[in-house]
C-alpha cells in the first residue's frame, strides 16, 4: 500500500475517503451520529497494522482528521456544549490546517516524509 494512497471507509451508511466523509458532514450531507467513529478508527488501525512501514504524513493527516470529527461528534451529543470564540477559532483554523495540508501530497518533495518501520498496535 502507497503511504500517499487514500483512506477509505465502510461504514453502514458511508463508503468512500475519509476527507470526503469529513466534508460531507460539514455541510449536513450525513449525520455524524450515524458514523462509527471507533469503527473508523479500527479500520485505520488494521491498515497501519498490515503495513511493514509507518507512513508518517497520512498518519498526522489521520489523526488531526479524526479529532476535528470526534469534536463535531461530541458537539452533536452535547448540544449545551458552548465554546469560547478562541475554542471556536481553533476549530475551524485546524480544519483549514488540515485541507491545506491536504493539497501538500500534490507536492511530495515538501510533503513526503520517510516511512518509520513500525511494530503492530496493541489494543487495551
Amino acid at each position: 500500500m502507497a503511504a500517499s494512497s487514500t483512506l477509505h471507509v465502510k461504514t453502514p451508511v458511508y463508503e468512500g475517503p475519509l476527507d470526503l466523509l469529513l466534508e460531507l458532514i460539514e455541510k449536513r450531507k450525513l449525520l455524524i451520529n450515524d458514523i462509527s467513529l471507533a469503527g473508523v478508527a479500527d479500520e485505520y488501525i488494521a491498515r497501519i497494522n498490515a503495513m511493514d512501514e509507518l507512513p508518517v504524513g497520512e498518519t498526522a493527516d489521520f489523526v488531526a482528521l479524526a479529532a476535528t470529527l470526534l469534536l463535531i461528534k461530541s458537539r452533536s451529543l452535547l448540544p449545551n456544549l458552548t465554546l469560547t470564540d478562541e475554542e471556536s477559532r481553533d476549530i475551524r483554523s485546524s480544519s483549514i490546517a488540515w485541507r491545506s495540508t491536504s493539497s501538500l501530497k500534490k507536492c511530495p518533495a515538501v510533503y513526503a516524509m520517510p516511512p518509520t518501520k513500525i511494530r503492530p498496535c496493541m489494543r487495551v
